[in-house]
């Protein structure tokens, strides 16, 4: 059982957060243990993106000039919510458009707040949004639903995501930085 649950609690706290399934026999679940189990407390491991590929988003970032900022749930995972802010404004004061699971990854009293991107849009979002040249999306799937903003495929799209398999699933990716979001930003 401990080294089952050394993995179990690795993988929680690794890449995408998810929930981990561990499956034991009821016998062993319900049988008494004789001694002391040796558990040790587990940490999770971040990977970042290549740091020459974080250098070429970097100049795409800094010389677009209309850059939309979307956060997704991922932000708040990797406790990276105050350097969303900081990108927000090191890149000329880049409107943030939240997922709607990531709601809490920006504050939406912000002056840069567009809000959470649902179907009940704001016209400032959808001005931004159809306007802007890049859109960059971090840590989120970008996933395409009836329940979020379209993002319009002329649109330059950077994607930061700690999932590979998120990369080009629903949008094209023009630049893709896979790692966790705190060592990305």
């Amino acid at each position: 059982m401990p080294e089952l649950m050394r993995r179990a609690f690795y993988h929680l706290r690794t890449g995408k957060g998810g929930p981990v399934l561990l499956e034991v026999p009821l016998d062993v679940w319900t049988s008494k243990c004789e001694g002391n189990l040796n558990y040790r407390l587990v940490k999770g491991s971040r990977s970042g993106p290549d740091p020459q590929e974080v250098k070429d988003v970097t100049g795409v970032l800094l010389n677009a000039t209309n850059l939309v900022i979307h956060p997704g749930q991922g932000v708040m995972y990797a406790e990276a919510c105050g350097r969303t802010r900081t990108a927000g404004r090191a890149c000329s004061q880049a409107p943030v458009m939240v997922t709607l699971p990531g709601k809490s990854a920006f504050p939406e009293n912000h002056p840069l707040a567009l809000r959470a991107s649902e179907v009940s849009t704001t016209k400032p979002m959808s001005h931004f949004v159809q306007k802007a040249d890049l859109v960059f999306g971090i840590v989120c799937s970008l996933t395409r639903t009836d329940y979020g903003k379209t993002i319009p495929p002329e649109n330059v799209l950077v994607h930061s995501t700690n999932d590979s398999n998120d990369v080009n699933k629903d949008y094209e990716a023009d630049f893709a930085l896979v790692g966790d979001a705190k060592l990305v930003m």
